[in-house]
């Protein structure tokens, strides 16, 4: 509240990248303490006293244009809000992905993966992505990040189909050699795994 005050700025309304609780834990107090300032959500995770958004959906504010870019998977209908009028494009990701990860496919992996590479991924290079966790990246350094996913979708799609158990291919280490540059430790490659695993398991 203290930024919006000390810069003489007025708040014109509030976008939720999904409603997962650690996301708008503070609405009911942001609201309070703005009443009347619209507050915007994804149709399909549509409350009461919010406005719908739709895939595409624009507005112009002064200077900044927004679009909004549907970004499921993680979250049951996630939106990216894709905001250029700045020096470089920004993205506001939430948790479809983040510097060097992604969110974990709680309603389906593949949606998610799917949502980022046809929504995220063809944004410039120079796009600034802004994650609801963890440090700041842009699309160009996902790149990389993005051959890896794909590796690991289609290792672990096999895997499945031969219809090994969650235990079978945690013992197998099917990304051994990912893990090299992208798991921060053991742990974090199986819990990677797991979640990669079951979500192939529900589609």
């Amino acid at each position: 509240f203290s930024a919006i005050h000390e810069r003489g700025l007025k708040l014109e309304a509030i976008y939720i990248t999904n409603t997962h609780p650690d996301h708008i834990a503070a609405l009911d107090v942001v609201k309070e303490r703005f009443p009347g300032v619209p507050v915007n959500v994804g149709r399909g995770e549509l409350f009461d006293g919010a406005q719908p958004l739709d895939e595409g959906w624009t507005v112009t504010l002064g200077a900044l244009h927004i679009e909004a870019r549907e970004t499921s998977g993680h979250a049951r209908c996630g939106i990216t809000y894709v905001i250029t009028g700045l020096e470089q494009p920004l993205a506001i990701v939430g948790d479809a992905i983040f510097a060097g990860s992604m969110g974990g496919g709680a309603v389906s992996w593949e949606n998610a993966l799917n949502s980022n590479r046809r929504r995220i991924f063809p944004l410039p290079d120079n796009t600034v992505l802004c994650p609801g966790h963890g440090p700041l990246t842009t699309r160009e350094q996902l790149k990389d990040y993005r051959a890896m996913l794909v590796t690991a979708r289609d290792r672990l799609a096999k895997l499945v189909k031969e219809g090994k158990t969650e235990a079978d291919v945690l013992a197998a280490k099917p990304f051994a050699d990912l893990d090299k540059t992208w798991a921060l430790n053991d742990q974090a490659s199986q819990n990677f795994i797991r979640v990669v695993y079951n979500s192939l398991k529900k589609t």
